[in-house]
């Protein structure tokens, strides 16, 4: 009877032992797979396995380096706009860099011109601001063969006019007085014309310059009459042999011209008529 409970004992003794090691086994397991779930979620791995990015990571990283990306294509067109700015370095044709950055910059946009024969045997010039190139050309081309106005060919237009900076001012301006501002400025020969009145109906002056001079001259206005900005400054054409056309000619070169001016992507269109 002895030897039968002490059989017994010593089977419940080894049950038990055995449970105890599984129980441990199984927490000591779990234990381990836990920490390794935890260290791949942080991306560090045991030695020797290999390193695995989760998607949250990965995404994470992509996020970083698109926005990295982008700071650096705004400051690169930052600056650009202050070489624009302060050197007077007009900008007409569409460069792929300044593309890109404009596609991430609603507000950007490049400039291009086109060029057209008018009826009479006069032309035009056709300045374009717009970030989208083919709806520009589509919209241009559809009111130049409407009007009957012919697209010329790149620079066939531009060699019968000067290229200038115009630097508009409000109000009536002394012409005596910008000359003296002109050669303070370091600035060697202006045209000063009476411009188009103002949105307010006031009176303006219009300085034509050098495009190289135009930035000079414009500090000097500023400094001289204490302006925060002039009205306007930019890149304009003079004809240098104004064509005389008829007065239906005329009409209809100027309605055409109008209609061009309307479009959205379109600044402004200069001409050589001299009616």
């Amino acid at each position: 009877m002895e030897e039968v409970t002490h059989r017994m004992q010593t089977k419940c003794f080894a049950m038990s032992s055995l449970l105890r090691r599984e129980t441990t086994f199984q927490s000591i397991t779990s234990r381990e797979l836990l920490s390794v779930q935890l260290r791949r979620s942080k991306g560090i791995t045991q030695k020797g396995e290999p390193l695995t990015l989760t998607l949250p990571l990965t995404l994470t990283l992509m996020l970083m380096l698109t926005l990295m990306l982008m700071l650096m294509l705004m400051l690169m067109l930052t600056l650009l706009k202050i070489l624009v700015r302060e050197n007077s370095i007009f900008i007409y044709e569409s460069h792929t860099l300044l593309i890109l950055a404009c596609r991430l910059q609603p507000f950007c946009t490049p400039r291009s011109i086109f060029e057209a024969y008018a009826l009479g045997g006069a032309s035009v010039i056709i300045h374009v601001l717009s970030d989208n190139a083919n709806r520009a050309n589509s919209d241009v081309s559809n009111i130049v063969n409407k009007r009957k106005f012919k697209m010329a060919e790149s620079g066939s237009v531009l060699f019968m006019y000067d290229k200038f900076g115009l630097l508009s001012l409000e109000g009536k301006v002394d012409e005596e007085q910008l000359m003296d501002i002109a050669i303070e400025a370091g600035v060697d020969d202006i045209i000063v014309e009476e411009g188009i009145e103002s949105a307010d109906g006031g009176a303006t002056t219009d300085v034509f310059t050098d495009a190289s001079s135009i930035a000079a001259l414009r500090d000097g206005v500023m400094s001289a009459f204490s302006i925060d900005d002039p009205l306007e400054i930019k890149l304009v054409y003079k004809s240098k042999a104004p064509v005389e056309v008829s007065d239906e000619e005329f009409e209809m070169n100027m309605a055409a011209i109008d209609a061009l001016e309307d479009l959205d992507d379109v600044s402004h269109v200069e001409h050589n008529m001299s009616n």
